[in-house]
């Protein structure tokens, strides 16, 4: 906390002095001359604009088609106009539609993605060329607001409050927005210019119509905004929103009557405040003292059978909204090397990490908590008039301890999750024009282990440090991403022992070519770094581009505040594409892809090498159709054998492919499918469907279900010592698993500002493991000398102990055990949510959740059987009801 105050401190002192405005030159030729609306003049927010002020305004219409013909003409005229007074931006737009019955109007909750029609402003208030807000209605009424950063990035979870409503006429339709200054970020000045975009859909053509137009083929957002001018002695705007909440939960399940809890029901009660302030117009301080999250969306059902945890992506308000400001990306393109990031918010409350250590003889029941509680965290944002995009965030989470119940000893706790604060501060600086940013982060993570012995296994510390650049250049059509990061991380012993040998890192990995891993067990610290480096072309022309290098040392280590699986890893990849997004009687758009990629640990070892292709085809008729496949030369696994030696993994190939028809209509249907083989004989291959459908223009369903068979020959089993022998012994298994996921949405909007939600889904997964093979030669390119089957009086199943006995030698005497690890795991997950939003920003949510897990120790899937027992096992049943009231202050 300490880091986080003088932090703050330092950015106001550094901030909060006069400087003069950044002035970017914006690339687009348009410029609207605004009007302030005159003293004895007023707006009613009804969608007409048939006020005096919109009589007396100047109404511009002279929008470009972009989509589906570039550069052409609209067809259907458009008129807009904006005005301003001392706190209020308001802007006036009217569709003119030669069919009204074509009108697409479709009712949603708030920022919902539909294929309505739409109408669209978006304001560069800090006129930098990157940073923008936008805010769209449809002709239901509906609202939609978001924040564009770096230019051409998006964050959807941006959430302002502002006004607007939409009206139906005889000749089209019209939308009336109010949109509080406070709500935008600019700098302290007697005289602004803003850049403005305003933007036009017509769902029936599939048209989108650009005040200020560029190319298709020239990338970028923001900097392609006109200019909006006339802004002249705004007053400083003042912006405190407090809103305090309270809910009561009561949670009703079977399980919870034990020896000492007699009751299949509980309370809780919980009471916070969320305060947001505008310390000048452009930097906003956010607060929220003991957060409540009880109406998120439960995350998908998995069964992770990998040495590495599943990401997940962030759903909590508090983090979701500005979380673009924290990004520090140490990847590129989309897949796995996405969410590789030295900020990953999901560890701030995370699930404790620790487990008691209970005597079972005891007959103890354990009480563990699912989550640790957020005792408050504090978040500064924004940008300041000299270019810098600042965000500092410092987040306290409470000590969370395990009780342990029994009627023949004593109850007690156990600390399963210390105490910890988390902090991380973003900066960043444009320059050029907004062509070049540089910027920095730094993360802490501080964890007080005073008097908890059992938890010297955890990182005390964790410090993570980066620098980045991105340039674009030659008329914004190539750029360069630069990054270097650096870790350390320090502790018990025991805790760098444990970190070494994590499966990030295995520096235990015995064999040849893993001389240059050195495990020590006496450290205290560790320490690594990563950099990143990619050349590429994102406009100009129909081709695009990049070339990069991403890689890790085997010490660094960010995942106490970060993202990341394996390190010890260097990677080039090469990426090329050609599309034509312009429109033809043919096609809608067209492109294709070309990717190479080779990865090699830092003793030379090849982890792999990767060649494919993908490309997809949207037809006129707006179906679209993909596919895509790749061929993955033979490597080394540095990690499948969790801490033993390299294994090679024989070449493989894969192919994917898929159709979805028409997203404007009623109804959707999309199907994906995959497949793969291995040359050792693996093979994997999955459908999915799913539909959207809407019944009535308030009403959308949304179902997914998707079937996954896999056959791996080789999935690890498990790591033994030879009780002979001494020697560590490595098996691998043949794994038939089959899987089943489906996922339902049920939508209803009464009104934009009260709906109904519901989503389901029930998960279910078996697999059974048969044909152990015994790791011999972990090198050989032959699979038989690879590996040796164990068979006959080789391995045999033992009833007593519930477990395979191995006697490799035949005589009579057990070598080593394995256990039993068939499965057939079912979860199903369901929200029942009522959202009414009474007053803006006041919220009052109903919620029932339920939740039911059932695990055999069986490999069988029998779809029919297994969901009956899923849902004749013990429900988990939590009814919430949580309310909020927004004080604007």
């Amino acid at each position: 906390m300490r880091i986080a105050i003088l932090s703050l401190f330092l950015f106001a002192l550094m901030f909060g002095k006069s400087q003069s405005d950044t002035a970017w030159e914006r690339s687009s030729e348009k410029v609207f001359v605004t009007q302030r609306i005159a003293a004895d003049e007023e707006i009613q927010i009804d969608g007409k604009l048939d006020d005096q002020a919109w009589r007396h305004a100047d109404f511009r219409s002279d929008l470009i088609q972009r989509q589906p013909y570039d550069g052409v003409a609209v067809s259907e005229p458009t008129r807009f106009a904006v005005l301003y007074d001392d706190h209020h931006l308001y802007v006036g737009i009217y569709a003119y539609e030669s069919n009204i019955d074509e009108i697409k109007s479709i009712l949603t909750r708030r920022d919902e993605e539909s294929p309505s029609d739409w109408l669209y402003v978006g304001f560069d208030s800090y006129n930098d060329n990157r940073t923008g807000f936008g805010f769209g209605l449809n002709p239901a009424g509906v609202k939609s607001d978001m924040r564009w950063f770096n230019d051409d990035g998006q964050d959807e979870n941006w959430d302002a409050l502002w006004e607007g409503k939409s009206a139906v006429h005889d000749d089209g339709w019209s939308a009336e927005f109010k949109i509080p200054l406070r709500e935008l970020r600019f700098s302290d000045a007697n005289s602004h210019a803003f850049g403005l975009q305003i933007y036009r859909n017509i769902s029936r053509l599939g048209e989108e119509d650009w005040w200020a137009y560029w190319p298709q083929n020239e990338s970028g957002f923001v900097r392609h905004f006109g200019g909006l001018v006339g802004l002249e002695n705004i007053p400083r705007q003042r912006r405190l929103y407090v809103a305090p909440y309270a809910n009561t939960a009561y949670n009703r399940s079977p399980a919870l009557v034990n020896e000492t809890h007699g009751e299949d029901y509980d309370f809780s009660r919980k009471m916070g405040v969320d305060i947001k302030y505008g310390l000048t117009n452009d930097l906003t301080m956010d607060v929220t003292i003991n957060p409540d999250f009880g109406q998120v969306e439960a995350d998908p059902a998995e069964l992770n059978l990998s040495a590495f945890e599943s990401y997940f992506s962030e759903k909590r308000p508090f983090f979701v909204e500005g979380s673009n400001i924290f990004h520090y990306s140490l990847g590129f393109g989309d897949g796995d090397l996405e969410n590789l990031s030295l900020f990953y918010s999901r560890r701030i409350g995370r699930s404790p990490q620790s487990y008691p250590d209970a005597d079972p003889d005891s007959a103890y029941h354990v009480d563990i908590p699912k989550s640790t509680n957020i005792r408050t965290a504090i978040k500064l944002s924004g940008r300041t008039r000299s270019g810098w995009s600042i965000g500092v965030l410092d987040a306290i989470t409470a000590r969370e301890t395990a009780r342990l119940r029994s009627d023949i000893a004593d109850d007690y706790t156990e600390t399963v999750e210390p105490p910890t604060n988390y902090f991380v501060s973003r900066v960043q600086r444009d320059f050029n024009n907004g062509r070049t940013a540089i910027g920095g982060i730094i993360t802490a993570t501080n964890r007080d282990l005073t008097g908890e012995p059992q938890l010297n296994w955890l990182r005390r510390d964790a410090y993570a440090g980066g620098m980045d650049l991105t340039h674009n250049f030659w008329n914004d059509r190539y750029f360069v991403q630069l990054a270097l990061a650096g870790t350390n991380v320090l502790g018990s012993t025991e805790a760098m022992l444990n970190t070494q040998t994590n499966p990030s890192h295995f520096f235990q990995r015995p064999g040849e070519g893993a001389e240059y891993l050195k495990l020590d067990s006496s450290a205290t610290s560790l320490s690594g770094v990563a950099q990143k480096v990619v050349f590429g072309k994102s406009g100009g022309g129909d081709w695009r581009g990049a070339i990069g290098f991403i890689g890790y040392s085997p010490g660094f280590e960010a995942n106490d505040l970060g993202y990341h699986q394996a390190v010890d890893n260097q990677m080039e990849f090469i990426w090329l594409g050609y599309r034509k997004n312009e429109a033809t009687r043919y096609y809608n758009s067209i492109g294709i892809n070309f990717n190479q990629s080779m990865s090699y640990s830092n003793g030379g070892e090849k982890l792999g090498f990767n060649l494919n292709t993908n490309g997809w085809y949207n037809l006129p008729n707006y179906w679209n159709i993909n596919m895509g496949i790749n061929y993955s030369q033979w490597r080394y696994s540095v990690n499948l054998l969790r801490g033993g030696p390299r294994l090679y993994i024989d070449p493989a190939v894969n192919g994917w492919w898929g159709m979805e028809t028409d997203f404007r209509k009623d109804w959707m249907v999309g199907y994906n499918g995959h497949s793969g083989q291995n040359l050792d004989g693996s093979n994997w291959r999955g459908t999915s469907i799913y539909t959207t459908y809407r019944p009535f223009y308030n009403v959308v369903l949304n179902l997914s279900t998707s079937l996954n068979h896999s056959i791996d020959n080789t999935a690890w089993y498990a790591n033994q010592v030879d009780d002979q022998s001494g020697e560590n012994r490595y098996v691998v298994a043949k794994l038939n698993q089959r899987s089943l996921n489906t996922t339902l949405r049920v939508d209803v909007t009464l009104t934009p500002e009260f709906t109904v939600q519901y989503y389901a889904s029930p998960f279910v997964t078996a697999g059974r493991y048969t044909q152990h093979l015994l790791v011999t030669d972990p090198e050989s390119e032959e699979f038989n000398q690879r590996y040796h089957k164990l068979q006959g009086s080789e391995i045999a199943w033992d009833e007593s102990s519930e477990e395979y006995t191995v006697d490799t030698e035949q005589d009579g005497v057990t070598n080593f055990t394995l256990p039993h690890r068939d499965f057939n795991y079912k979860q199903y997950n369901s929200n029942l949510v009522l959202r009414w939003e009474y007053r803006p920003g006041s919220t009052l949510y109903l919620v029932w959740s339920q939740g039911r897990t059932d695990f055999m120790e069986q490999g069988d899937f029998a779809l029919r059987e297994d969901l009956n027992t899923l849902f004749s096992s013990t429900p988990n049943d939590i009814f919430l009801v949580k309310a909020s009231y927004l004080f604007n202050l």
